[in-house]
């Protein structure tokens, strides 16, 4: 969690283990799929093992893609907007009826900001090149994997405490995170 330079948001950081893990599983099965290849030789069946190998391939492009956008969840007075591994969705405080936590999948836990059904503020859209890494949202949406932020706890309570806020009032406490920042300090709920 940091501030970000004019001190009007708080951003958090998404962490590189999926992108890097869909990396280095594309190039890892490629890698193999095609040294086995070679080495049962074109009449013992190598092309099928290579047209195997290169469905692998797929992975790495938004891999690397999702690698460089440096993703980020940014918490504003008057929105939230995540800038996702291919994904990019926004959604107005005003807008947002629930925070919901979400851990049916205890693997990866989920916080739903769920919007309301004509929020005229969502955006949603994807960067992917083949195969996305984030689910985009049809409805005014956005959910937020935990397990990709290195503090899951603190960004919930952040975001619980901002959404029945009022834009003054998250403006305001938004200016004491910087307050306490400049301090020194990390950024907390009250």
């Amino acid at each position: 969690m940091r501030l970000t330079d004019d001190g009007r948001a708080i951003d958090f950081t998404m962490g590189v283990r999926t992108p890097l893990t869909m990396l280095l599983v594309g190039i890892g099965f490629t890698g193999f799929f095609l040294a086995a290849g070679i080495a049962v030789g074109v009449p013992g069946g190598g092309v099928l093992v290579w047209a195997v190998g290169l469905l692998f391939v797929i992975l790495v492009p938004d891999s690397l893609r999702a690698l460089a956008r440096k993703p980020t969840l940014r918490l504003s007075a008057d929105k939230v907007a995540l800038h996702g591994w291919t994904t990019d969705v926004s959604l107005a405080w005003d807008d947002i009826l629930t925070v919901m936590y979400d851990d049916s999948d205890p693997i990866r836990p989920r916080l739903n900001l769920l919007g309301r059904t004509t929020a005229p503020s969502f955006r949603a859209g994807s960067s992917r090149l083949i195969v996305p890494l984030e689910r985009t949202p049809k409805r005014p949406e956005l959910s937020v994997y935990l397990a990709a932020f290195s503090d899951p706890d603190g960004l919930r309570v952040v975001v619980e405490t901002l959404q029945p806020m009022t834009t003054t009032e998250r403006t305001a406490w938004i200016g004491r995170q910087v307050r306490l920042a400049d301090a020194g300090a990390q950024p907390k709920a009250p």
